[in-house]
């Protein structure tokens, strides 16, 4: 294996100051505000156990390599420093450089904490990467699931019962900002609380015969402290149940309960390879259609057209098995499927997850 040069590059900016909340739209008013920030607490115990197992036997196609792609080595240091006060208005996660094996397809999570000492308003994200990042998600928590400045392969899935998602690219180059209008003047965004923690959720792959220097980062702009902002945050909805059998195909669907008035903004759905198509419905209306699993895109929404399902979000995904063996739900990028719905919504204070069909408390 081919050992990575590590340097902590995680730059954290202007990370002060409240963003304000504003009287507009009920920002805390119709998902309950008693859901824990980070998704911690209350996962169902039937979500199927695959999703907390990260990088499971066989998960890349070269079995028998190293833990996949990353030196053991791997400098474990704080994240939080580096406040820049000449741009208060974005912090930088910048991965520190790694090497990505010949031949191999894999994940990993890079873990970071942010440096802000009040809670801070979200405008934008924009990612960066090498070609060979296949997939970028962040993921946030109250807690910690390692230490800041680290590289882990085992326990480390996009798992929402362990953290709330934030962001998503399929793209090297992609970004999108929260509105600038909630449809009363006030802009949208995602607020982030004091020294959260998180990680970077990355699915990287190698098709060539030599290892490939690879590299990522996420900035995240940010409204100024008064920009008096109305909250939203992720509505996060996962199929626990999917059986598609073998040679066959199937699609699984579920419908995901909304607190009335919850508009949408963002809207994607995550699945793996055997993934053909997936799809989200308010009943008879069609609010996401993509049949690209390794480029979904997305479906974004601007005032005044922000859709308010009535009917809940129904989400489906379409399935072909060419192998031999059922397959489940589960992290596993060879082995498992997903059907993941991720989308931002308003108003709320709160991540919220859905299992199934039950939006969990």
């Amino acid at each position: 294996m081919r050992s990575a040069c590590l340097v902590l590059c995680v730059v954290v900016v202007g990370c002060s100051g409240s963003p304000g909340p504003s009287d507009a739209g009920g920002q805390d008013a119709g998902l309950d505000a008693g859901v824990d920030a980070g998704t911690d607490a209350g996962l169902d115990a039937g979500v199927d156990a695959g999703i907390d197992a990260g990088l499971s036997d066989g998960g890349a196609p070269d079995a028998g390599s190293d833990a996949g792609v990353l030196d053991a080595g791997m400098d474990g240091g704080s994240v939080d420093a580096g406040v820049d006060a000449g741009n208060p208005l974005a912090f930088t996660i910048t991965v520190p450089a790694f090497s990505v094996d010949a031949g191999t397809q894999t994940a990993f999570c890079y873990h970071f904490r942010t440096a802000n000492a009040a809670e801070v308003a979200v405008k934008s994200w924009r990612s960066r990467s090498t070609a060979s990042v296949h997939y970028l998600s962040l993921w946030l928590s109250n807690t910690a699931l390692a230490d800041a400045g680290t590289f882990t392969t085992t326990d480390c899935a996009q798992d929402p019962g362990k953290a709330s998602w934030a962001y998503s690219a399929w793209e090297p180059d992609a970004g999108w900002s929260f509105p600038a209008d909630d449809g009363a003047g006030h802009p949208l965004a995602k607020v982030i609380a004091p020294g959260t923690s998180g990680y970077l959720y990355l699915v990287v792959t190698n098709p060539t015969s030599g290892a490939l220097d690879s590299s990522a980062e996420l900035e995240v702009g940010l409204y100024p402290v008064d920009a008096g902002v109305t909250r939203a945050d992720s509505l996060v909805a996962y199929n626990a149940n999917l059986n598609i059998p073998a040679s066959g195909s199937t699609t699984a669907s579920a419908t995901c309960p909304l607190p009335t008035s919850t508009k949408f903004t963002w809207l994607s759905v995550f699945t793996h390879k055997q993934g053909t198509r997936a799809r989200v419905f308010d009943g008879a209306t069609t609010l996401f259609d993509g049949n690209d699993w390794e480029h979904p895109g997305a479906s974004t929404w601007a005032a005044p057209a922000f859709p308010a399902p009535t009917a809940g979000a129904q989400y489906a995904c379409d399935y072909v098995n060419p192998t031999n063996r059922v397959i489940h739900t589960g992290a596993s990028l060879e082995l498992d499927e997903q059907c993941l719905m991720l989308s931002y919504v308003f108003p709320t204070s709160v991540p919220r997850l859905c299992v199934n069909s039950t939006l969990l408390p």
